[in-house]
């Protein structure tokens, strides 16, 4: 969603694997985002501000229906009933970070695992239990940086949090060591240990976790012995990732697989 130039084609593809058994889903961020942009509150107030930025964001996606908005009315009321996470006797999935606390905030709050609309609006109110869930589920973890220190992402938004690498421990880093992507722009300079303070590395005895998110690229590779990053960054014309998984507790870099995107390649 929001990216690559066959946004309506590759919902169609999803949708009907989905429908059809074939394939299972989690939401995303960018899913996540639409059912807030497309949504007022009581007050007739959008819950994702209708800003410059949030506008432009979700332009390329508005255009794919632009023949056909009722047909993207009814996949954004689709987008609120996929699953935020699924779990599995051996494995897990989620958009962007595995945070336990949140998960079984989630799993007490929404049983059926499946968003409800209490539940969305509290999500657009900055300081709830439901806008952490959001923030981090399907954004990642981020770290402030200190007054006077910034980059510029790939999108030329200026960034002054870093989303760091959640499933590790960290001891001794500097920002951009603890960066997901590598960023040349990103300070070397040493983190204070107080701002990891609370951290909680996935550790290797939980079960193998499978996320998407962080536009990863060249060649494909796994995080850790248990987490692994499959999104290469595909409407950007790099890499469509998958990894052949048969139950292993260890992920092996061999088991991932891929092909590179082409000008007429169709999700």
């Amino acid at each position: 969603l929001d990216r690559g130039p066959r946004i309506r084609e590759t919902l169609q593809t999803v949708k009907s694997m989905v429908d059809n058994g074939s394939a299972l889903l989690t939401l995303g961020n960018h899913e996540y985002n639409a059912i807030l942009y497309t949504t007022k509150n009581k007050q007739k107030k959008w819950l994702r501000e209708h800003s410059n930025k949030n506008i432009q964001q979700f332009e390329a996606t508005k255009k794919s229906f632009e023949k056909c908005p009722e047909e993207l009315e009814n996949y954004i009321n689709w987008f609120k009933t996929i699953p935020l996470f699924l779990e599995f006797d051996n494995f897990r999935v989620i958009h962007a970070c595995w945070e336990p606390k949140l998960i079984d905030y989630v799993k007490k709050k929404l049983p059926k695992n499946i968003l409800t609309d209490e539940f969305i609006l509290k999500s657009s109110i900055e300081g709830t239990k439901e806008f952490e869930v959001f923030e981090i589920l399907l954004k990642g973890k981020e770290i402030q940086f200190p007054e006077g220190l910034s980059y510029t992402d790939k999108d030329g938004n200026v960034r002054r949090r870093l989303r760091f690498q959640w499933w590790r421990k960290l001891h001794k880093e500097t920002y951009r060591s603890i960066a997901v992507n590598y960023e040349k722009q990103v300070s070397s300079e040493l983190v204070n240990p107080k701002f990891l303070e609370g951290h909680i590395p996935y550790s290797e005895k939980e079960k193998p976790v499978f996320f998407g998110h962080y536009w990863r690229k060249g060649i494909p590779k796994i995080l850790s012995k248990n987490a692994c990053c499959l999104d290469y960054s595909v409407a950007k014309g790099h890499k469509l990732v998958a990894y052949r998984f048969d139950g292993e507790k260890y992920l092996s870099d061999k088991k991932l697989v891929s092909v590179d995107a082409i000008d007429d390649f169709l999700l």
